[in-house]
């Protein structure tokens, strides 16, 4: 049968951001991939089913929009001796590099707490600018579309003329990027703009230094809006003011998941080629689903308020309740999660049987996801664990009805060895499904649960040391560099030396803390 008369079902995948959570979408995406591999290979035994899977869209925020990238060497360069993904998020990132000083060399000005020198390490040794022609696995569209999601600072500005004097204005900080990989390409002169937005859109806010993007106008304005027209909703372009005619956009760009952590509406109106047109999602009709990845499924509710809310405390949480509300889209995640709807599918950490649940479950969970950075043990164990979720998403998940035409033409060997009767969510009725990506050769054996990782004192030590140096070091360069007056600078520099230990000291104990509740470490 040729691929034009295969049943194909074409995927999206939609990577959420993560921090150090990013290692576990990498072990869900290097198995997801394996998978397909051994499908693929799999075409001429008798026990394989007749459809294809086809991956069209991907889209991501922060660490997932990282993950895109080292998906997209992944995927062209399917006989490297290591996973591009296991290399950056397990091997290359840690928080010794993160605590160095490379940044801060030659008096540069301090422009995050964190050096960020590692990730464009990263970038440059793990993203390097593949060969053309480019050659995707068969399971890959031609083009492959790569959205990524960005905050910048600067703000596309827009007017809107309004009946009476002047015009409101807005402006826009939340940005969108394209990249579409094609085989046929003889050049690629976006490359470097790839790396250059994967690392912008995990720039954490003062964490991570931002970065420079120069975006060509074309790209905003091309951007798709739907309003409510006379006849009901429709697909719009609007044209942004323009503050002068040079015909690139230059701003700093930073963490796209302040405003969409889980860019599920980007890839859904890709995958649909059509904004206003939703995916078929019965499971007798299903052809085309968004899988989303994401660590942290669960936000938490903060503790009711016992007291009142001082200056100090009333900033963090202000500018928590706006990032939170800015990513609020419950029809989207809705939807991926109700076990009804075989158009969206969730694949999030667990490490028992039952729902999913991120709580307990990913070491990298410390310290605000910040966590992971801690051991390269922490992340491995992530990492694992996001292996053996895909297993068992695959296995038992992501599957349609037997009598879709997807899979309803199996052969009766693929039929014994594949099909599978359960129970649609908690109450449903027991009927027969058929898994999209059948488990074939290395990716059919059972991923062992990966045991708990354990901080030790020797990492604690070098981690406390790292934090001296580095927090002494930005303290003073921005002292250096801000207080012109040499009396106040001196103060400055004495003031931090007194009470610089204690605040060490009480990060030190707050992450001691979560690291024994959650027992990745003993008591000591």
């Amino acid at each position: 049968m040729s691929d034009q008369n295969t049943p194909t079902f074409h995927l999206g995948l939609v990577l959420a951001g993560a921090v150090s959570g990013g290692a576990y979408t990498a072990g869900v995406l290097d198995f997801l991939f394996e998978a397909l591999d051994a499908f693929e290979a799999a075409r001429q035994r008798p026990d394989c089913p007749n459809h294809q899977v086809r991956i069209h869209v991907m889209t991501g925020t922060s660490a997932g929009a990282m993950c895109v990238g080292l998906s997209l060497r992944a995927l062209l360069e399917r006989e490297l001796d290591e996973s591009p993904l296991y290399e950056a998020w397990v091997k290359r990132i840690s928080a010794r590099q993160l605590l160095a000083l490379r940044d801060l060399e030659s008096e540069k000005p301090v422009v995050s707490m964190l050096d960020s020198s590692v990730l464009d390490d990263i970038a440059r040794d793990v993203l390097p600018e593949p060969k053309t022609p480019l050659s995707l696995p068969k399971y890959v569209s031609d083009p492959l579309s790569l959205g990524m999601c960005t905050a910048q600072t600067r703000g596309v500005p827009y007017s809107v003329g309004m009946v009476g004097s002047g015009c409101y204005e807005m402006r826009l900080h939340a940005a969108q990027r394209w990249f579409h990989v094609r085989g046929a390409d003889r050049a690629l002169p976006w490359w470097d703009d790839l790396r250059d937005t994967c690392i912008a859109s995990g720039a954490f806010p003062l964490g991570l230094a931002p970065r420079k993007l120069s975006i060509p106008r074309a790209e905003y304005e091309a951007r798709q809006w739907i309003a409510l027209g006379p006849e009901g909703p429709e697909v719009v372009q609007v044209r942004p003011s323009w503050p002068d005619e040079d015909p690139r956009f230059l701003s700093f760009h930073v963490d796209g998941g302040i405003f969409d952590n889980e860019p599920l509406e980007l890839a859904r109106a890709r995958l649909s080629n059509d904004p206003l047109q939703r995916n078929p999602r019965e499971g007798d009709k299903a052809s085309r689903a968004l899988i989303m990845v994401d660590p942290f499924l669960e936000v938490g509710v903060d503790p009711p308020p016992t007291g009142p809310l001082g200056l100090v405390e009333a900033l963090p949480k202000l500018v928590a309740a706006m990032i939170q509300n800015a990513r609020f889209k419950p029809s989207e995640l809705l939807l991926a999660l109700d076990e009804t709807i075989y158009s969206r599918f969730v694949v999030a950490p667990r490490r028992t049987e039952g729902r999913a649940s991120s709580e307990w479950a990913l070491a990298s969970g410390v310290l605000g996801a910040f966590g992971g950075f801690l051991s390269e043990k922490f992340r491995n164990h992530d990492y694992r664990l996001g292996r053996r979720n895909c297993q068992e998403f695959l296995r038992r998940s992501f599957a349609l009805y037997a009598s879709n035409p997807i899979v309803r033409d199996w052969s009766a060997d693929a039929i014994r060895a594949h099909e599978f009767r359960d129970r649609e969510g908690d109450t449903g009725p027991e009927r027969a499904f058929r898994p999209l990506i059948p488990l074939f050769g290395k990716a059919a054996v059972e991923v062992a649960r990966p045991g708990w990782p354990q901080w030790t004192g020797d990492e604690e030590m070098a981690l406390r040391r790292g934090l001296a140096e580095r927090s002494d070091a930005v303290v003073g360069a921005l002292v250096n560099q801000h207080a012109t007056n040499p009396l106040v600078r001196l103060g400055l520099h004495a003031a931090w030396k007194l009470t610089g230990w204690a605040a060490r000291a009480r990060l030190m104990e707050i992450m001691n803390k979560e690291l024994i509740e959650r027992r990745l470490a003993l008591g000591r």
